[in-house]
């Protein structure tokens, strides 16, 4: 069975949070908010759930406003990351990339040299056996 708060923390609670965002404007502007709950004692992971399920009664008969949807929604969208692009892909594979390159390079420079010497191997060989039916 869960513990029940005294509903007066709860007040309290929520008067706290009330006086920390009474100074800001639904302007999307969320940095004060930020740097006032950045301030606070963060609660221990035990208390979490029984304080969120504290805050969800405490506030079942509220309405949901839709700007403050918006606005969480356009902070979120705001805030997503970018797509990796295909240059940073690059950028971080650009050097093996160029070394293995660069040894198949070799290798086909190796090959190209073998193949040379053997085809003219077989060119004198054969202009020997010519000369030698002569």
């Amino acid at each position: 069975m869960t513990k029940r708060a005294d509903p007066s923390d709860l007040d309290r609670r929520l008067a706290r949070l009330a006086e920390a965002t009474a100074e800001l404007a639904p302007s999307g502007d969320d940095d004060a908010l930020y740097a006032r709950l950045a301030a606070q004692p963060s609660p221990p992971a035990a208390d979490l759930e029984l304080r969120l399920a504290e805050l969800g009664g405490a506030t079942r008969a509220l309405a949901p406003s839709a700007s403050l949807a918006d606005a969480v929604v356009g902070k979120l969208e705001r805030s997503r990351p970018a797509a990796p692009s295909t240059i940073d892909g690059v950028s971080r594979r650009g050097p093996w990339a160029l070394a293995f390159a660069a040894a198949i390079a070799a290798a086909s420079l190796g090959l190209w040299l073998q193949t040379e010497e053997d085809l003219g191997d077989a060119l004198v060989a054969g202009v020997d056996s010519m000369e030698v039916g002569e």
